[in-house]
């Protein structure tokens, strides 16, 4: 058996109006494994998800929208690479 999640921590930077970069300083201070969920809202998800693989514009969530993005470190300079994004629409498909 899996465990999905080990634990499920609020991060004062993902509220309304931080920079991905106060973002990205808290996780680094903050996240233990290898593999980190992320939930939050438009226009601030969009705009850290361009920032993590050097994208010049927001990504477009939806309401409900995913995607993941592999990154070598949080520290990092380097670009992520954006492994998949997916729409509400497709997630409810995929429910079925």
């Amino acid at each position: 058996r899996r465990v999905l999640f080990r634990s499920i921590k609020v991060l004062d930077a993902l509220a309304p109006g931080h920079t991905p970069t106060s973002v990205l300083a808290q996780l680094a201070r903050t996240a233990r494994g290898r593999r980190i969920a992320l939930v939050g809202h438009e226009p601030d998800l969009g705009e850290l998800a361009a920032h993590l693989i050097g994208a010049g514009r927001a990504l477009p969530f939806k309401k409900g929208g995913a995607c993941r993005i592999d990154v070598e470190s949080l520290s990092s300079r380097r670009a992520g690479a954006l492994d998949w994004f997916v729409t509400p629409k497709v997630l409810r498909r995929l429910g079925r």
